[in-house]
């Protein structure tokens, strides 16, 4: 807590805004006495989690791979940002990985455990030397200069994890093992994850070198920022979204299709010892992760099969088969329990969407209530006739060039009152469903979004209806100022009986 509160409040004016860094709110004792620390919440899960969901989606034909990459190097950047401002402020996180970043349901990045963490000694300019047993690092992530009881640890460790950072965020199966991979060194990616992980601490480039490296500066300009945001909300929704549908599987499936107990991911431990006694409910994504392990598995089994003594080789065959077998069950069972969850998730949007009960009050002039089911179609009404109107602005603005800006108003305060009523209906469908119809409305919203980038593989259905686009600006000499909508109603429902 004392490393955090110095992290935040202990900055020079000119260094680079905390925005990347978990926020602490404050701290509380329980009745049992023990401390706690009260964090801002990131609904969204840890970075890993985050990717390997995307990995899921990508495979499903949800989200096109430039789409994922998109997301991976825009959470890359955001974790250099939040690492140049630990550095400015002194501060050697010492544990970075994809799980000690979060992100909140916007999509930002949130760095998170301080718990490894030291400030730079003021007049050496490192932190204490290495020493056994001081710094509970993570394999793969940790620099030589953690392990080399003889040398120093500086901001210079920070850098060579974000290189195994990197490896294992645009690897196609997020696939840990990433982390200790070389890439070709003719690709930007590994040119730069080659600098990054250079065993000289000083030949590692600098955060803002990182930043305007290749691999993040053509990422940034081939892409529109603002799709880019909407791709980041998208995703965020579909990730906090995801966190509430749960897979299940049973004893004997379990116990026949896992992998070696090493391989096991982490997300697992709370259910994997009761599982194999009575099977389990678990997050969706957990089966997911099976496949990635399994593919680790396997990688490092016909490794010994090609390397290891003629003896062991049978036994090798044997292990591959058995992993490939393990491998396409777990595959089946994602796509099957979710098809499940998104025909579930219709049923409830249906549900909610066809209740005779159900009412909400419209925001328009008049007031008033209406039954969901006609909100609804007035909704899909609305968003139907919004090209219409906008080529209708069109022809009036060429029609008479002096009443364009005139027309340009009238057509974006009816296109704002429109859009006020369309996100209040969807509020409201999206308050009363349940988890498996949350997600499959942040699914069909992220495929929309995430279209712009690439094509998709299959089209989402039910998509939540999109808000409309704006206006293209007038030329600059009779550009005007659109309006701000109009305040949304407070969500009801009534019900009479």
């Amino acid at each position: 807590m004392r490393t955090h509160r110095q992290l935040m409040t202990g900055a020079d004016d000119g260094t680079s805004d905390a925005t990347n860094i978990v926020e602490m709110k404050g701290a509380a004792v329980s009745n049992d006495g023990s401390l706690h620390m009260m964090m801002e919440e990131a609904e969204g899960g840890d970075m890993a989690a985050v990717g390997n969901n995307m990995v899921m989606l990508q495979g499903m034909g949800v989200l096109p791979d430039a789409a994922r990459k998109v997301l991976a190097l825009d959470m890359i950047a955001q974790t250099v940002k939040g690492m140049k401002a630990m550095q400015e402020r002194g501060l050697v996180q010492n544990d970075l990985k994809p799980q000690n970043m979060m992100l909140n349901k916007d999509g930002t990045v949130k760095i998170i455990d301080f718990g490894e963490s030291r400030f730079v000694d003021d007049t050496t300019g490192v932190i204490p030397t290495a020493q056994e047993g001081e710094y509970n690092t993570t394999p793969g992530y940790e620099a030589p200069e953690h392990y080399d009881r003889g040398g120093t640890v500086d901001a210079k460790a920070d850098t060579f994890a974000l290189g195994g950072i990197i490896k294992v965020m645009l690897n196609p199966s997020m696939s840990e093992a990433a982390t200790g991979s070389d890439l070709a060194p003719v690709s930007a990616m590994g040119r730069l994850t080659k600098a990054l992980t250079d065993q000289d601490p000083a030949k590692r480039p600098s955060l803002d070198a990182v930043l305007m490296s290749s691999l993040l500066d053509q990422a940034a300009e081939a892409a529109n920022p603002e799709d880019v945001k909407d791709l980041q909300k998208a995703a965020a929704e579909v990730n906090v979204a995801l966190k509430g549908v749960k897979g299940s599987v049973s004893a004997t499936d379990l116990k026949d299709n896992s992998p070696p107990g090493k391989y096991l991911d982490t997300m697992w431990a709370p259910f994997h010892e009761k599982g194999l006694r009575e099977g389990a409910e678990v997050p969706l994504t957990a089966l997911n992760t099976m496949v990635v392990k399994l593919d680790d598995y396997l990688r490092d089994t016909e490794a010994k099969l090609r390397t290891g003594p003629p003896g062991e080789a049978m036994e090798a065959r044997e292990s591959i088969d058995k992993a490939k077998k393990q491998r396409a069950f777990w595959m089946a069972e994602v796509n099957r329990q979710m098809e499940e969850t998104r025909a579930e998730g219709r049923a409830e949007i249906e549900a909610v969407v066809n209740d005779e009960w159900a009412e909400m009050q419209v925001p328009d002039p008049d007031g008033g209530y209406m039954q969901l089911s006609d909100a609804v179609k007035l909704r899909d009404k609305q968003i139907a006739a919004i090209p219409a109107m906008q080529n209708a602005f069109y022809a009036k603005a060429l029609a008479d060039p002096a009443g364009a800006q005139a027309a340009m108003d009238d057509t974006n305060r009816t296109l704002n009152a429109m859009d006020a009523q369309i996100r209040a209906i969807n509020a409201e469908i999206l308050r009363l469903v349940g988890p498996k119809g949350r997600y499959v409305i942040a699914e069909a919203k992220l495929a929309e979004v995430a279209g712009r980038f690439g094509p998709s593989a299959k089209k989402a259905t039910m998509p939540e209806a999109a808000a409309p686009d704006p206006l293209p600006p007038l030329p600059p000499e009779s550009e005007g100022v659109i309006p701000e909508p109009p305040p949304l109603p407070e969500d009801k429902k009534k019900v009479d009986f």
